[in-house]
């Protein structure tokens, strides 16, 4: 299992709660984030607030002095660059990324050993829409829905 955190504070309760639990020898910890390529990202978070939303797009809700950088690469690095295993099962949970993440995955996508995606999306929506078919062109199809308010949790598996 590989967990990427970009957030300080999260990442350090995730590492701590795997050294804890009998996972922590399965689970590889990356203190970053994943997107659609490399670069140097900004969250607005604080470490203050531990376990509270961040986000790459600066809100005003917080003083500058609480961004903190963090390095952003993509699925594809991680693998082809980085020499990480190819993922069995992917789930995504920054639903404004999610575009940009799968973009960053396009190769991987296409590989079988992907055998299943969880998403939170909105299928109502232009963005929503768009993710839905571009994993229906990688080969998957929706599985199963769990929809919460405005949202869906989308679980799509290989096809093809």
């Amino acid at each position: 299992v590989l967990a990427d955190e970009p957030a300080a504070d999260t990442y350090f309760i995730l590492a701590a709660n795997c050294e804890l639990s009998a996972f922590g020898e399965r689970v590889d910890c990356l203190p970053i984030g994943v997107g659609a390529d490399k670069s140097v990202e900004r969250l607005d978070v604080s470490q203050f607030e531990p376990a509270h939303s961040f986000s790459f797009r600066h809100k005003g809700r917080r003083p500058l002095s609480s961004r903190q950088a963090t390095l952003v690469v993509s699925i594809d690095e991680l693998i082809h660059e980085y020499g990480l295993p190819c993922p069995n099962y992917i789930k995504i949970d920054v639903p404004a990324l999610t575009g940009a993440i799968i973009e960053g995955g396009a190769r991987t996508l296409q590989r079988p050993q992907v055998r299943e995606l969880h998403i939170e999306a909105s299928e109502e929506s232009t963005g929503g829409r768009r993710l839905v078919e571009r994993l229906t062109q990688a080969g998957f199809a929706i599985a199963a829905r769990h929809v919460h308010g405005e949202t869906t949790d989308l679980t799509f598996v290989r096809t093809a």
